[in-house]
């Protein structure tokens, strides 16, 4: 789903490098499928990404790594209950108010420091990171209002909540 009607350009680099143009209209949810030959460790690149309010569905792929960093106005992110996903890259995501990545038991296992960098969140109320192997979270220094905090059974060992009402 995204702020206004647009193009939107997805590229599956498998051994075809498959590419899917579609018109996405900003009132409901567009369905991208592709059937891809080797179902591991492929990119799937977004073009159009910075105007996208939703993503749904990465849970599903079979991915160790997400990087949204260039959706800049994702409002919700949501890979709870994956069974591959190691680490999220999250980048300047201003609009971004739910990250829910509970119940991923290799999340943190290969990041720098365990850590959930959500330095560039401004906006964020809602963090589940439990059932991983986050031990560190970075909240933004600017402050916020986080409304929903669940960390329980992760390797949590710090917070910094600096200019956090909570």
């Amino acid at each position: 789903k995204t702020y206004s009607p647009q193009w939107i350009l997805i590229s599956f680099s498998d051994a075809a490098d498959k590419k899917m143009k579609k018109y996405v209209d900003k009132d409901g949810f567009t369905e991208f499928v592709m059937n891809i030959d080797n179902g591991t460790d492929n990119n799937i690149e977004i073009y159009g990404s910075n105007n996208i309010m939703y993503l749904d569905g990465i849970k599903d792929l079979d991915v160790r790594s997400i990087n949204i960093a260039n959706a800049t106005k994702l409002v919700e992110l949501d890979i709870s209950n994956s069974t591959r996903i190691e680490e999220i890259s999250l980048g300047n995501n201003r609009y971004l108010q739910k990250v829910l990545a509970n119940n991923c038991p290799k999340l943190g296992l290969t990041v720098d420091n365990k850590t959930l960098d959500l330095a560039n969140c401004a906006t964020l109320k809602e963090l589940d990171c439990s059932y991983t192997h986050i031990a560190n979270v970075t909240f933004n220094p600017l402050g916020g209002v986080i409304e929903r905090l669940n960390c329980s059974y992760s390797d949590i060992t710090s917070f910094n909540l600096v200019g956090q009402e909570y």
